[in-house]
């Protein structure tokens, strides 16, 4: 089972982080070894190199890292690349209502649940030879699709797009949801922390993960405490950043 929807569903949190830039495999295993969780990658913003991302997720899971992968946009190309690459699950940006929300379920999950083409000689079953049904039913159950907030269109519409069966929960996008509400970047104003509580009392009522970014240790804790299960602690270049600029000041 993927581990990371494990601790999940048994009510713990994972704290990741975003590669963004540095897409080399040898990264996957530097994150882990310092106690990461699990990671995304974000091909929304960035340029991946198909190739080394197909390397980056296979060494992932040979080491046992769950990985995720962000996608520019609801797409059978995307989605279809991103899951026979053999990521754990898909990170859906501005997802705004539950027509997209359905979209991806079919693009992302075998039948019954969806219509993703079959073919199984591929990273995600490890070119290994498997019994075509039991690996379906199995890959439908165990990948994550996560559709990130970074609207007022997709809070509003949000227990209807957590009501779509294999929608498993969402992340906060507080850049672009507090651009969309005309206060960027405030992440203390009243309006954005009204809409964060509405997300999280939504995401509890319906039983779904909620993930939180943030570049500050404290302010995850304090998510956590809000009951925020997937805490994403800045990016690659960020960590890498702040560490440098804490160093020289010394």
């Amino acid at each position: 089972m993927n581990n990371l929807k494990k601790k999940f569903e048994m009510g713990e949190s994972a704290i990741g982080t975003m590669i963004s830039v540095f897409d080399i495999p040898a990264l996957v295993n530097i994150l882990k070894n310092c106690g990461i969780e699990w990671f995304f990658y974000d091909a929304e913003h960035g340029y991946p190199n198909i190739d080394r991302l197909y390397s980056i997720f296979g060494y992932a899971r040979f080491i046992g890292l769950p990985g995720l992968i962000r996608i520019p946009e609801i797409s059978k190309t995307e989605i279809l690349r991103a899951m026979d690459m053999g990521v754990d699950g898909i990170i859906c940006s501005n997802v705004k209502t539950e027509i997209e929300a359905r979209e991806i379920v079919r693009l992302s999950k075998y039948a019954p649940l969806g219509e993703r083409g079959v073919s199984l000689t591929r990273p995600h079953t490890s070119y290994k030879q498997l019994d075509a049904l039991s690996y379906m039913e199995k890959a439908n159950n165990n990948t994550m699709i996560i559709c990130q907030m970074e609207s007022l269109d997709g809070v509003n519409n949000l227990d209807s797009i957590l009501k779509v069966n294999a929608i498993d929960g969402v992340l906060i996008g507080p850049n672009d949801l507090t651009q969309s509400m005309g206060i960027l970047n405030q992440l203390d104003h009243p309006k954005y922390l009204a809409v964060v509580s509405k997300i999280i009392d939504i995401c509890k009522k319906n039983k779904k993960i909620i993930g939180m970014p943030s570049k500050n240790i404290k302010m995850l804790n304090y998510w956590k405490d809000k009951g925020v299960q997937l805490l994403q602690w800045g990016s690659d270049v960020s960590l890498l950043m702040s560490k440098i600029k804490e160093e020289l000041k010394r």
